[in-house]
């Protein structure tokens, strides 16, 4: 008995355009996350591995110390972030932190500077 040869089609992308957590599956263009867990988009719209998160309160970062004890009292300390409900981004202008967190009404967003 003979073994039929099986064609393979290969295509390849590019990886870039971000995550599309909106259009469906069969839709969305070729090169574009569906899912994703610690990437994000470069400056350049290609994938990359984010180097790391930390907890960030406006004081200075727990990660600058070099002593372990000392990294341990700067994360204890973090207080908890100003204002009520859930936070919706962080982003920094001109060296300014904020976080936008809902209005009271729930509608909109307001943004604190930290």
């Amino acid at each position: 008995m003979k073994i039929p040869k099986v064609h393979h089609d290969v295509s390849s992308y590019a990886l870039m355009g971000g995550e599309d957590l909106v259009t469906s599956a069969i839709e969305v263009n070729p090169g574009r996350l569906s899912y994703s867990q610690n990437y994000e988009c470069n400056l350049n719209g290609r994938y990359r591995m984010i180097d790391g998160y930390e907890v960030f309160d406006g004081q200075a970062s727990p990660s600058d110390e070099e002593e372990e004890a000392d990294i341990e009292i700067a994360r204890a300390l973090i207080a908890a972030v100003p204002g009520s409900g859930n936070v919706i981004g962080v982003h920094q202008y001109e060296g300014v932190k904020c976080i936008n967190l809902p209005q009271p009404d729930g509608c909109c967003a307001t943004l604190e500077g930290l």
